[in-house]
């Protein structure tokens, strides 16, 4: 636990650990908080392994260490990421232990609540990851409900294709309401220190019980949640999948307005009980009710995909522009589904009006770069990314792909210098260090590299894109014994990440092991084992083993 003891003219918050042992932002958050208040970052106890993988635990030991720590009540209490879920435990700890809670403030893009069947849709075996252990940790947790307000500042950008609720989809928990301040930025900007700076100010005034500018009064939504949607969360942590499909069935029966993660995990139970179809079917339904683009129709578009229905998803785009578009936010969500669909020219339409009414909005710049990069359209590509920095100066996402673009341009010098003064910025940046290791023509290059990848999967060890350049420098050095571990590190932590099933698969193919390796991408995750890239390394083993 770090920080000193508060005073009588302090405001104290405790900010939860993440996947790390202690979170990394607290020295910047101190600094934009001000000397009037002062943050302690809590450290989470040793378990077994990395952290005991149950969240009510995890919440009684950090309310232990806040009771301890010789703060007076009420405490205020914060959280990024993952912290925002150990956060939410301890404050719930310490109510049971009839303690006051203030501030819970929660900085993050999306509650999780339609990924609490994780183990349901990857399988992932139990391990001693950080990554492992927080889906463990989750997988095991029981929704409650918060009897206060809660404070969110939300990322508007939002990885892969799910879309965050207006509160996080906390306000389905929150029973007090919620305070909301969207910023135009991704889930780990939130802590970067030019964001830090955009939200600390309306924490410090929580915190000394001052009106909040900038944000929005949400109400509780605990009403919109029929009671058999909480039962059937606690069958599915059971095991009892009959009975969880049945209660989420009587949870739309009694309300088919129900929130849209209640439509999702039904429809992912009943694919996992084999019912794809009818899975299908259900989002189809809920999509024709639906006023607005939302998640159903981004789960809609991955089963159908997974299904090998992927042709079908053209003609669902053609609904998809008469429904209401109000926001930046909507723009972008519309152009990712019109990028998964195959329309590119749409894609495109709707990234640049998503960028008209925010032009921060670095995942729509980020994707709309990917749409001209494919059309052969370098040069705009890299306007459109200097553009880009002028209005979010320093952003390591748009310098990255600045280094991309000018690699893809020939113009490997400039490229260089700029994701070298990325990674020196940050060391964790793997993509920059996967892009300055394609530079590389030889071996000395990348064995110069290697010891920086191997700091950087000792610092972040739940990183996987960390282990995957370190697979891929190893397999392209020829030690490919090595580099199958470091593959199969890195698909411990994302088994969704095509890249790294077909590095490990030619680790395996280098050592001779071809039945190891088809075995191996026949266990990929059944989205990946639908995509052309992966049944086409299946065929290139089989030819490789009869000698072809």
């Amino acid at each position: 636990m770090f920080g000193a003891r508060s005073s009588a003219e302090q405001k104290t918050v405790f900010v939860l650990p993440g996947l790390a042992e202690e979170a990394t932002y607290h020295a910047p958050l101190s600094a934009a908080l001000g000397g009037d208040v002062q943050v302690i970052a809590l450290r989470r106890p040793p378990k077994d392994g990395l952290f005991a993988n149950r969240m009510d635990q995890i919440g009684r030991d950090h309310a232990e260490q806040i009771l301890a720590s010789g703060v007076a009540p009420p405490f205020h209490l914060t959280g990024f990421s993952f912290g925002v879920q150990a956060a939410f435990a301890t404050a719930q700890a310490l109510l049971r232990r009839g303690q006051a809670v203030g501030v819970l403030a929660m900085i993050d893009d999306d509650a999780d609540l339609h990924r609490r069947r994780f183990g349901a849709l990857d399988n992932a075996p139990p391990g001693p990851e950080a990554s492992v252990a927080a889906i463990e940790a989750l997988d095991a947790k029981l929704l409650e409900c918060y009897p206060g307000r809660i404070l969110a500042f939300r990322a508007d950008i939002w990885p892969g294709l799910r879309r965050p609720g207006e509160g996080l989809d906390w306000e389905y928990f929150a029973e007090g309401g919620m305070d909301v301040l969207a910023l135009p930025c991704a889930h780990m900007e939130l802590v970067e220190d030019r964001w830090i700076k955009r939200w600390a100010p309306v924490l410090n005034a929580a915190l000394h019980g001052r009106r909040l500018r900038g944000v929005r009064d949400l109400p509780s939504r605990v009403d919109a949640v029929p009671m058999a949607a909480l039962e059937a969360f606690e069958a599915n942590k059971r095991g009892q999948l009959e009975a969880e499909i049945r209660l989420y069935r009587a949870a739309l029966d009694e309300n088919p307005d129900s929130p849209d993660w209640i439509w999702i995990n039904l429809a992912q139970a009943l694919n996992q009980s084999g019912a794809v179809t009818e899975a299908i079917d259900l989002l189809q339904k809920g999509a024709a009710r639906w006023p607005g683009l939302c998640n159903g129709h981004v789960e809609l578009v991955r089963m159908l995909k997974a299904a090998g229905r992927g042709g079908e998803v053209r003609a669902l785009a053609q609904g998809w522009e008469r429904l209401k578009v109000f926001s930046a936010t909507d723009w972008h969500l519309r152009g990712v589904l019109f990028q998964e669909a195959g329309m590119p020219l749409r894609a495109d339409q709707s990234f640049r009006k998503a960028l008209r009414k925010c032009p921060e909005l670095t995942s729509s710049r980020g994707r709309l770069v990917r749409v001209v990069m494919s059309a052969g359209r370098f040069d705009e590509a890299l306007g459109l990314i200097r553009a880009g920095l002028k209005v979010t100066p320093g952003s390591l996402f748009l310098q990255v792909l600045e280094g991309e673009v000018l690699t893809r341009m020939g113009q490997r010098r400039e490229a260089e210098a700029i994701l070298r003064a990325v990674v020196a910025r940050d060391p964790l940046q793997w993509r920059a260090l996967s892009l300055l290791a394609e530079m590389q023509s030889g071996p000395e290059g990348l064995e110069a590299l290697l010891p920086r990848i191997e700091e950087g999967c000792a610092r972040a060890p739940s990183n996987h894109g960390m282990f995957l350049v370190q697979g891929e420098v190893l397999a392209r050095l020829g030690r490919a014994e090595a580099a199958e571990a470091a593959f199969r590190q890195s698909l411990d932590k994302q088994r969704r990440d095509l890249r790294g099933w077909l590095g490990l698969s030619r680790a395996l193919e280098a050592q001779g092991r071809y039945a190891v390796a088809l075995d191996c991408l026949c266990g990929a995750p059944q989205a990946l084992r639908a995509t052309a890239e992966l049944r086409r390394r299946l065929g290139e083993i089989v030819l490789a083993a009869r000698g072809l």
